[in-house]
């Protein structure tokens, strides 16, 4: 979810924390699906990948895959337990103490990622002609995981805003950006240390400028959503919503889930992931919570939210605007409204699976 889960800690009211525990597991069984499908779409179409230097076995991929998942989640729990007691212990010292731990693991893991680079491993402007193997690839990258712990820490320690968090941990970013290439040069010696802290301020600057012109339209929709969040709030449009749906379901909860979920496609369509759940959170989520109460039926607050971001977030996959549809159709030279269509039982399964898990366990 990204920076809708930032969002959404503020609108629901709760803690980043519970954020995850709500949306992790359903998560995971719908990536877990989606990859399923996919892979079965692929085998009936025949599409193969990049030649592999070495084919793993099939228990080898499934432990690959397992590992990436729970070193995220170790890389958390590290943080917040293996660390985490050092703000009790030093209090406001704590801070410039992890501080100089992550700049000493930093040079440490440049060390291991120069290793590789001087024996012919892969370089950061390599071109890949096959996948490379997963134990170099990986090694040699390390140092990429410590913004994610300055986040982490950030987060659930220093307990931070979701917006000052992001803030320390692209600085931490920006600032392995700029060293990676001269410190790997000095350590490796194979070429220039002068020459790779030019380009390691040339790289800042494309990042800049990309991030930039991806924000550009992030920005448009944001402030287009907040007109509609403005026009809902001075009118009273929201109440009328509400009406509508109570009034086309006839009372019946299962129909006025489908109603609203309907709704919430229609209204996300064309919104990037944040202006998306800004809609559909001010628009929708009053609609059930309040026919909900009516009849009865407490739903908790961070279920209807997921309710409804959910199938407001589908808009990017399903025609007619479908703007990741254009997406993967540029990438596969197709038309876009046929890959839309043929994307659409492939996102509605496992989503829907996700769905009715989240609203079990929230409820």
């Amino acid at each position: 979810m990204g920076a809708a889960a930032f969002l959404m800690v503020e609108y629901v009211g709760i803690s980043y924390v519970e954020v995850i525990k709500a949306a992790l597991l359903p998560a995971l069984i719908s990536y877990i699906a989606l990859i399923y499908i996919v892979h079965l779409e692929a085998c009936k179409a025949g599409m193969t990948g990049l030649p592999r230097r070495h084919n793993p076995t099939l228990v080898q991929s499934l432990l690959s895959f397992t590992g990436t998942i729970l070193g995220l989640c170790i890389i958390s729990a590290v943080v917040y337990y293996g660390i985490g007691w050092t703000k009790d212990v030093f209090g406001d010292a704590a801070t410039p103490i992890v501080g100089v731990a992550l700049l000493l693991s930093y040079i440490g893991l440049l060390r291991i990622s120069a290793k590789y680079a001087n024996e012919g491993g892969i370089e950061i402007d390599a071109e890949l002609n096959e996948v490379p193997d997963p134990g170099p690839t990986i090694k040699s990258g390390l140092h990429f995981l410590l913004p994610i712990v300055v986040l982490v820490w950030c987060l659930t320690v220093e307990r931070f805003s979701p917006g000052l968090s992001a803030f320390w941990a692209t600085v931490f970013m920006i600032f392995i950006l700029i060293t990676q290439r001269p410190l790997i040069a000095l350590m490796a010696k194979t070429s220039n240390v002068a020459e790779e802290l030019k380009a390691g301020f040339v790289d800042l600057a494309e990042s800049l400028v990309s991030g930039a012109r991806n924000m550009i339209g992030i920005g448009v929709a944001t402030a287009a959503a907040g007109t509609v969040v403005g026009v809902v709030t001075l009118t009273g449009i929201g109440l009328v919503m509400t009406d509508f749906v109570e009034f086309i379901s006839g009372g019946n909860i299962i129909l006025m889930l489908l109603f609203t979920a309907v709704i919430s496609l229609i209204l996300g369509m064309g919104l990037p992931t944040t202006a998306n759940y800004i809609v559909v959170s001010t628009l929708m989520a009053p609609v059930i919570v309040t026919l909900g109460a009516a009849h009865g039926l407490i739903i908790p607050l961070i279920a209807v939210h997921l309710f409804v971001f959910y199938f407001g977030i589908l808009a990017d996959d399903t025609p007619p605007v479908g703007l990741a549809a254009f997406a993967a159709a540029a990438i596969a030279k197709s038309d876009p409204i046929r890959t839309g269509i043929q994307a659409s039982p492939t996102i509605f399964v496992p989503r829907f699976c996700r769905l009715c898990l989240s609203l079990t366990l929230s409820c």
